[in-house]
């Protein structure tokens, strides 16, 4: 079903008010961080600005440019319940958004710490089996030396020992 009495510059120029509160409300939530009372001021002034700024446009500025919006039952009483009912819309829409996206950027900070400590451990863990590695190879070089001598020392003293034994025969 469609209405012939609704062009869509009307739509825009609904949505558009709308649209920058949402944004604005994004922005706001942000200054949370910095001061709830700068943040509480900031939605407070957002909120006149929208209210006030939207009645003058659709009141004086937007009938000038051949854009109308109101009806004929339009009154200041029906206006105020329509813009408190979509901030308030919108304000919510907003704040699941940053909401979300603040979900979005923690898990991303979580998911890239866990891979800086798995990146570290596994550093770590290359740097414990490289010492391992250098004090194996290290005592490789002590005990073959050791395994020589004493090798050669046995076989010296075996040696002795038949040459003491033929000596003994043959006398």
């Amino acid at each position: 079903m469609t209405n012939e009495n609704v062009h869509i510059i009307d739509v825009l120029a609904m949505s558009l008010p709308l649209i920058l509160f949402f944004y604005l409300c994004v922005y706001g939530f942000s200054l949370s961080s910095k001061s709830k009372v700068l943040m509480a001021i900031y939605f407070l002034g957002i909120s006149v600005s929208l209210f006030g700024g939207g009645y003058l446009l659709i009141d004086n500025v937007f009938p000038r440019f051949g854009i109308n919006i109101k009806s004929d039952s339009f009154s200041f009483a029906a206006y105020s319940q329509e813009v408190i009912i979509a901030t308030f819309k919108f304000f919510v829409y907003a704040l699941l958004y940053f909401v979300i996206v603040e979900w979005f950027k923690t898990q991303q900070n979580l998911k890239n710490s866990e891979l800086e400590r798995l990146k570290l451990d596994d550093l770590k863990n290359k740097k414990e089996l490289e010492t391992i590695k250098y004090q194996y190879a290290f005592l490789r070089t002590q005990i073959n030396p050791h395994f020589l001598y004493n090798t050669l020392n046995v076989l010296f003293s075996q040696a002795q020992k038949l040459i003491l034994n033929n000596k003994r025969t043959n006398y």
